[in-house]
């Protein structure tokens, strides 16, 4: 897949994927590589790998519950927001965890997933998502999770005097 990241120009505002992502040395990824490499880097990869394939092909069907876990994601995650988009966000959601079941029968439906159906609510009650979503909170944990404990937990003290947030 790296071959494919090399060959993609991506705007300055979308955080990029590492190239050796997969391997140990990538490292974690930040929710906000994990976007871009879901919603840009895999649909440009797959498309070009799976896009040309047969209906009969299980990768075309890979390819497309794929997409439509990202078309689901990119609806959910809009600056705006519409009852068309909500409609539109269950019915890919609903179409992906069909298919995946059927892609993948030993698989059953998990808790995230099942809570992913109750995000129509949210979007209907309280609009687009960046106005409520967890960003804020995947920066803390980063940042609690890069503070040297050296394994003795409880013997710190409650909380540091001063801590020094990552810049972006």
């Amino acid at each position: 897949m790296g071959i494919y990241l090399d060959r993609t120009t991506l705007p300055s505002w979308v955080a990029p994927a590492p190239a050796n992502v997969g391997s140990t040395r990538a490292g974690k990824l930040s929710a906000d590589q994990w976007r871009s490499l879901c919603t840009v880097n895999l649909v440009i990869t797959l498309v070009r790998l799976w896009g040309g394939k047969p209906r009969n092909d299980r990768h075309y069907w890979l390819l497309q519950n794929f997409m439509d876990l990202v078309t689901a994601a990119k609806l959910g995650t809009m600056r705006s927001m519409t009852q068309a988009r909500i409609d539109g966000f269950v019915l890919h959601l609903h179409r992906y965890l069909e298919n995946m079941l059927e892609l993948f029968p030993h698989i059953g439906v998990t808790p995230n997933q099942h809570l992913s159906f109750h995000v129509a609510l949210l979007l209907h009650r309280f609009g687009p998502s960046h106005a409520w979503r967890c960003w804020s909170f995947e920066r803390w944990n980063h940042v609690l999770q890069n503070i040297n404990t050296n394994m003795k937990f409880g013997k710190m003290l409650p909380f540091p005097h001063k801590i020094h947030l990552p810049m972006q």
